[in-house]
């Protein structure tokens, strides 16, 4: 092999190495696990490992939706009150807490699910 085609190796050897290590370590809502939401399941299943169901919920399940028909599908918050808003539930925690916000609008209704690191 030539010098020039051994660089070019390298470099690609290097860029493909640097993608991978970008695509485990992104712990992006698209690379989740999707399972369909279901209020019996999200209830019994620990609040790190309810993940599975977010984008089902954030996509599907609640936009639109009342405060208070979120709090009968998912229950009290974080900080245990279904007053405030957003509404955040912890999902997930690896090295960081991952939490899922339902914003409300003037009418109460869920407006936006937002998806954050606390």
């Amino acid at each position: 092999m030539g010098m020039m085609t051994m660089k070019k190796v390298c470099l690609l050897g290097i860029l493909a190495l640097s993608l991978m290590g970008i695509s485990c370590s992104d712990d992006h809502p698209s690379s989740w696990p999707n399972r369909e939401f279901n209020a019996a399941e999200w209830s019994k299943t620990p609040a790190y490992e309810r993940y599975v169901f977010a984008n089902d919920l954030r996509d599907h399940k609640l936009i639109g939706l009342e405060r208070q028909q979120v709090a009968r599908m998912l229950g009290p918050d974080g900080s245990g009150t279904t007053k405030l808003n957003p509404m955040c539930y912890v999902i997930k925690e690896t090295d960081a807490v991952r939490t899922m916000c339902v914003h409300f609008d003037a009418r109460d209704k869920v407006s936006d699910v937002e998806f954050g690191w606390d």
